[in-house]
């Protein structure tokens, strides 16, 4: 644009110093002709010129508003400590930015080969994909990591001129009714770990600049999650046998006690001769031994096992049938009776109308009802157990 104007002002000064010319040989048609192609060439210069301004006018106006919009993405993951919320508003203010159907974060699990939607926002109207989209197979977005390797984003202009037909990224697309998209990777250390993208741009998608300004930001609430989430595992989880612990434990009771479960499975374990273990053996000896119980619980029981003393565990069963949490209970007293580890214990099962409190006692009532019975039959004094 700069060049053509400079052109256009050299030919109108020529014209100009011709229409003096003609006028000073008194060639009066001359003289016209080069007086309308001098107003004809003033008018085109004009017009360019009435362009340029306009169109400086606009990319300044969108500067404004991109910058506008990055503020407020910023704003939003500044403002909020509930990472999941100040995601939610991010999101939402891109989607509006390109009036959009969708915007969306996914990450990707090397180890586990696949990605998953993790934060999504979607527009009045626009059906949400996110529970669709978990552990999704790695291969299906080889063509993202492919261009955002090769280029540092990725766009699709029209879905069936750029995606091979009956691909598995083709598929997911088309089941969502993504015809144009853009995204940029979220990278840590030089990797990339997912991306953020943008489903049926309308407007601004030629724009990559604000997806990847708020791309920085997005990462640092991504670690701001995974420090959050480390600091409640520390609190949350028993440091020796990474069961959950007594803090856990009480949280998952009182969560229980104001919304009951359709069935309720609680049993208590108490391990027989910790104090004996330790006093002749070391108390290496007595992790091993703690830990070897904790195995086995865990095994059976995963997330649903706790650690809530030096030598006692718990497991609090939700929504779980009699016969899978008895069947559960005697595959767990063969693992232990099988690793040689002598265990009091004590559990019930509850349907219906549930109280975990009672539940609880009456486990624990049966528990020390084991517990005696193990003393009384080895001849064993309780209090050097």
């Amino acid at each position: 644009m700069k060049k053509n104007l400079v052109v256009l002002k050299i030919i109108f000064a020529f014209l100009a110093s011709a229409a003096y010319f003609a006028v000073a040989q008194a060639d009066f048609v001359l003289h016209i002709i080069v007086i309308v192609i001098v107003a004809a060439t003033y008018i085109t210069l004009t017009l360019l010129e009435h362009s340029k301004i306009k169109k400086i006018e606009e990319e300044t106006e969108h500067r404004l508003f991109t910058s506008d919009t990055l503020l407020k993405c910023i704003k939003a993951l500044s403002d909020d400590d509930n990472v999941d919320k100040a995601m939610e508003d991010l999101l939402r203010t891109v989607t509006e930015y390109y009036d959009a159907d969708r915007a969306y974060t996914f990450e990707i699990d090397y180890e586990g080969e696949s990605t998953s939607n993790t934060y999504e926002f979607a527009a009045e109207g626009i059906t949400k994909e996110i529970e669709k989209l978990q552990d999704v197979p790695i291969d299906s977005i080889d063509c993202f990591l492919e261009m955002f390797k090769e280029k540092g984003t990725f766009f699709i202009s029209d879905l069936d001129d750029d995606v091979e037909k009956g691909s598995s990224t083709y598929e997911i697309l088309a089941m969502q009714n993504v015809h144009r998209l853009i995204a940029v990777p979220l990278i840590q250390n030089d990797e990339i770990i997912g991306f953020f993208g943008v489903d049926n741009p309308k407007v601004n998608y030629h724009d990559f600049s604000l997806l990847s300004s708020v791309n920085f930001f997005i990462m640092e609430n991504l670690e701001k999650r995974e420090r959050k989430a480390q600091l409640e595992r520390m609190s949350y989880e028993d440091g020796l046998t990474k069961l959950y612990n007594r803090n856990k434990f009480n949280q998952t009771i009182n969560k229980y006690a104001d919304a009951p479960p359709s069935s309720l499975g609680v049993a208590y374990f108490d391990l027989n001769g910790l104090k004996r273990m330790n006093d002749e053996y070391g108390h290496g000896a007595g992790d091993r031994f703690i830990l070897n119980a904790a195995s086995t619980i865990r095994y059976v029981f995963g997330a649903d096992s706790y650690r809530i003393g030096g030598d006692e565990f718990a497991v609090i069963c939700a929504d779980m049938s009699q016969e899978e949490f008895t069947s559960k209970m005697e595959e767990e007293k063969k693992h232990l009776w099988e690793n040689e580890i002598s265990v009091a214990i004590g559990y019930s099962w509850k349907g219906g109308d549930n109280n975990i409190d009672a539940q609880l006692r009456e486990a624990d009532d049966f528990m020390y009802a084991d517990k005696r019975e193990f003393y009384e039959k080895s001849g064993r004094d309780r209090r050097k157990r």
